[in-house]
């Protein structure tokens, strides 16, 4: 319980952290609850991480200012952790030095666990890297005469920090330098029992990979890695991975300061260069050692003696161009330990390994899950992309993989699916790219990495083909050169083959970056797609309605021998297979064209009689025209009501364009009167004509073909042209091959449109085709565009126009 310092009533804040700003239910005033843990009284906020927060506080017993780090709640309940948080102080405790913050108590209040220590005005080295880039080596120097210096008294205490970085220094505004965060300590000569290996792959000393036990050495290799990233404004080795077997390799390879730095004195190439001997025999053997070597670059190079110039001018420059706005940062908030797990700020740069500068655990599961990561890769790159699949499929359903090893080894599910030539699948692997959980962490090569394969993800995501301009959003020469990759296998695979190659050969030619060097492995894949193209694609015929028999049957044999010659798989096996369907289909189409013309004039000839029966009928008492249905007789109009009841049935048919179906329903009716049969005649005769349609328009397709926005019923308008029909299905060519599409599939009015477009000009000689397209219009219930073409074609046709007439009646409901 608190009280409020203005109506002085009790408040339970049980749920509330320190420091946290609530409305008091009994006065509205704002007040800030749990300000005093022991001895401290909080006064503001520096920071908070996933396993506690840090205050700035004065210590009311000794008038000072200290930080002081909260462990969360229920992480204070944690007997274990609260251990381990005790020790980390207890070790920092115990090394008196002035560049070593210093650790004041350890205590307990309010069920909070909480650390008191120095308050250190400045910044971390990395922190200052990253704003000013590669420092002086004056000023470098400087900092490692007082890290050095630091790590000494840790040592005569018989402790090795094991976790020396750039993170874990801090540099006031004086230009003292400060070593921080002893959370990984540990007595020289005692051995980690522990599984996981913690270290962060820029400056982990090569012996530490191999499982040797720890010495100052690791130190001494870490210290000089340090030095170098300072002096070189980047980190010695792109080392951000935790795959043993890969930081063998890389910390394997002979470095030297000379080939990144220029204008760095001979003296400080060896001092570095030394510190980072492979073998730990060949580093110093003492702090001491190390002192001596500083000292003396310093004194032959700028004149000084035992360290820094007075007053560390070359930081307290930097400190002035910041002005007043020092930010206040302490050790503590370098990094979060937990017990057993350490938040997680970083890892690889190694695609679908975490990526990130900070401190890595290299776990029993995590070296698991990089060795699978990485053989799947591997197996992808040589080709066995369904040994590649398995495993990226098991570890896509593996619950506990980082989001970065997620994240890359869905983009990789999604490349695989490509290579395969499944690219529907393969969409649906990069669309879930997006939601993700995010890796970056602050760390702008992580951030780099995320936005690219979210970038990837949205595009890949879409049904169309990528466009010539979005190579410009996948840069060559770095890692998103892999967009280049997967652009070139979408646009293959959805049949683009000219523009799959142009992809191919930008990523081809792009410069493999530094340290990415497995990127080149992707390359030898796609020789199989040059291959493919220059040997088949290029040289495959092009079956036409108007080519003999023979010469299609010639083709197709070709073909078929091109199908057995082809390497990758998808995309050109069935664009090639296509092709052998098409033959067999038009070879077909010409077998069936003479039953079908006689099919079609059978029906024409029936439709003719029907014609004429039914201006028989025009003596017969009844009128013609839409005067029909009047002064009808009670027995008329009931069948002329079961009539219209009929005809709203016949609705469903406009979805298939199956009018025939109505015209064999029609015969089933009888009708008694006169005025019943004459308009079942007429229906039948109008049903029958818009079925006949279909043949009638696909026989003028195939004369001239089509060119233009083509209509669907459902999804948007398509540009392209129609190659060939038949009554049954339109062969679409949107400009990457041909499809079949179904004619029920297009918008009844753009078939109508289409109709009038590619018919003969109306004569006594097409009198029929424009007839049958009437009909077909008004059977779809597209009344204006019916009419329309009525009102053109009536006052030539007046058997049809009394017809259209007497239905329009029908239709309307009128008389």
């Amino acid at each position: 319980m608190n009280q409020c310092p203005d109506c002085g009533r009790s408040l339970d804040v049980g749920n509330f952290s320190p420091f946290s700003k609530i409305i008091c239910p009994h006065c509205d005033s704002t007040v800030r609850v749990r300000t005093l843990l022991g001895q401290y009284e909080i006064t503001k906020m520096l920071g908070e991480g996933g396993m506690s927060q840090v205050f700035k506080a004065t210590d009311l017993t000794l008038g000072r200012e200290v930080a002081l780090k909260i462990l969360h709640r229920e992480l204070s309940k944690d007997s274990n952790l609260t251990a381990m948080f005790e020790r980390e102080a207890k070790l920092t405790a115990s090394i008196h030095h002035p560049n070593v913050v210093k650790v004041f108590t350890v205590g307990r209040d309010q069920g909070y666990f909480y650390i008191a220590m120095e308050m250190v005005k400045g910044i971390s080295l990395e922190q200052h890297i990253a704003e000013r880039g590669a420092l002086s080596e004056e000023e470098v120097l400087n900092i490692a005469h007082d890290v050095t210096s630091g790590l000494n008294a840790a040592y005569q205490e018989n402790l090795i920090h094991r976790d020396i970085k750039p993170g874990n220094m801090l540099v006031t505004k004086r230009g003292t330098a400060k070593l921080v965060d002893f959370g990984l300590a540990m007595q020289q000569g005692i051995t980690d029992e522990a599984e996981d290996i913690w270290a962060t792959p820029f400056y982990v000393p090569p012996e530490k990979l191999d499982g040797d036990s720890d010495t100052f050495k690791g130190d001494i290799y870490s210290l000089g890695a340090t030095l170098f990233h300072a002096l070189a404004g980047h980190p010695p080795f792109a080392a951000n991975t935790s795959s043993l077997d890969e930081l063998k390799e890389i910390k394997g390879a002979p470095i030297s300061l000379k080939d990144s730095v220029e204008n760095v004195s001979k003296g400080t190439v060896k001092l570095v260069d030394k510190m980072m001997a492979n073998d730990p025999a060949d580093r110093f053997d003492s702090y001491e050692e190390i002192l001596h070597a500083i000292e003396d670059v310093q004194e032959k190079v700028f004149g000084t003696k035992r360290g820094r110039p007075s007053g560390g001018a070359a930081v307290s420059t930097f400190w002035l161009k910041l002005g007043g706005g020092i930010v206040l940062l302490l050790a503590v908030l370098a990094l979060a330990v937990s017990f057993g797990k350490r938040e997680n700020t970083g890892g690889d740069a190694i695609p679908g390994i975490n990526g990130g500068g900070g401190e890595r655990v290299i776990s029993a599961a995590a070296r698991k899950q990089s060795n699978q990561f990485l053989e799947g890769r591997k197996y992808m790159m040589a080709g066995n992309f369904q040994e590649a699949g398995k495993i990226f499929n098991q570890l896509s359903k593996e619950g506990d993989l980082s989001p970065s090893t997620a994240a890359w080894n869905q983009f990789y599910q999604g490349l695989n699916e490509l290579f395969t030539g499944h690219e529907k699948s393969a969409r649906q692997k990069f669309s879930g790219l997006a939601p993700l959980k995010s890796f970056a962490w602050n760390n702008p090569e992580l951030a780099g990495q995320e936005k690219f394969l979210k970038k990837v993800g949205a595009k890949m995501d879409q049904d169309l083909p990528l466009l010539p301009g979005d190579k410009n959003i996948f840069p060559a020469d770095t890692l998103q050169s892999l967009g280049l990759l997967a652009g070139g296998l979408k646009n293959w695979d959805m049949g683009q083959f000219q523009s799959g190659l142009d992809w191919f050969n930008l990523f081809n030619s792009s410069k493999v970056p530094t340290n990415y060097e497995w990127i080149s492995d992707f390359k030898p894949l796609l020789e199989a797609y040059r291959a493919d193209f220059s040997k088949v694609i290029e040289n495959s015929p092009v079956p036409s309605r108007k080519s003999d028999p023979d010469t299609l049957k010639k083709q197709q044999a070709l073909l078929k021998k091109q199908l057995t010659q082809l390497q990758t798989q998808g995309a050109a096996p069935a664009w090639i297979q296509a092709r052998i369907d098409r033959i067999d289909t038009i070879l077909a189409q010409e077998r069936e064209e003479i039953a079908r013309k006689a099919e079609q004039r059978r029906k024409e000839e029936a439709a003719r009689k029907a014609r004429a029966l039914a201006a028989a009928s025009r003596k017969r008492r009844m009128p013609d025209g839409p005067g029909v249905l009047k002064s009808l007789t009670p027995e008329e109009m009931a069948e002329i009501s079961r009539l219209r009841e009929l005809v709203k049935t016949f609705s469903g048919y406009r979805e298939t364009l199956l009018f025939s179906n109505a015209v064999l329903k029609l015969d089933t009716e009888t009708f008694q009167t006169e005025a019943g049969r004459l308009l079942q005649r007429d229906l039948h005769s109008a049903y029958q004509q818009a079925d006949l349609f279909k043949s009638t328009l696909s026989g003028e397709l195939n004369k001239g073909g089509y060119e233009g926005i083509i209509r669907r019923r459902k999804g948007v308008d398509l540009d392209g042209k129609i190659t060939s029909a038949t009554p049954e299905m339109f062969v679409v060519d949107l400009g990457f091959g041909p499809n079949e599409v179904p004619v029920e599939e297009f918008d009844p009015g753009w078939l109508v449109d289409t109709a009038e477009a590619v018919f003969p000009p109306f004569s006594p000689e097409t009198e029929n085709s424009w007839e049958q397209l009437a009909w077909f219009a008004a059977a779809n219930g597209l009344i204006e565009q019916s009419r329309r073409i009525a009102k053109q074609i009536g006052p030539l046709l007046p058997e049809f126009a009394n017809r259209f007439g007497r239905l329009e009646a029908l239709r309307d409901d009128r008389g």
